[in-house]
């Protein structure tokens, strides 16, 4: 089973493959754009619910030890969303170099290809 992997470089199938390629980026492009505004938004409510956890845990004296453990129960929740949304945001970017990286790599192919022809002219000629 050769999972599509050929030696042989169909010219045609690249070009394709180079669009639709070009037109995951661009999804993907999109969806990190969200992704973004989404952890911006996640960590703006972190922030607001450790300001609030801190609010609430002043109004008493207490012990630095609790005052953490506190303020990390307070916000775990928003901590775990920001986390979440962080690690999505790096799939997709991720997932964007990857095809960034197959694009690269056809375009190389497709300019060896290029260049074995032009030679394959010279030399009969």
């Amino acid at each position: 089973m050769n999972n599509g992997i050929t030696d042989q470089f169909n010219p045609i199938k690249a070009i394709n493959t180079l669009r639709d390629n070009a037109v995951a980026i661009e999804m993907l492009g999109e969806k990190i754009h969200a992704k973004r505004i989404q952890l911006i938004k996640d960590l703006a409510l972190l922030m607001d619910a450790e300001e609030q956890a801190r609010r609430d845990l002043f109004e008493k004296e207490i012990k630095a030890s609790f005052a953490r453990d506190f303020i990390k129960l307070q916000t775990a929740k928003q901590q775990k969303s920001h986390d979440i949304v962080k690690e999505e945001l790096r799939m997709l970017e991720d997932q964007r170099d990857i095809i960034v990286e197959i694009n690269n790599c056809l375009k190389a192919s497709f300019k060896i290809h290029e260049l074995e022809a032009k030679n394959l002219n010279l030399s009969q000629a």
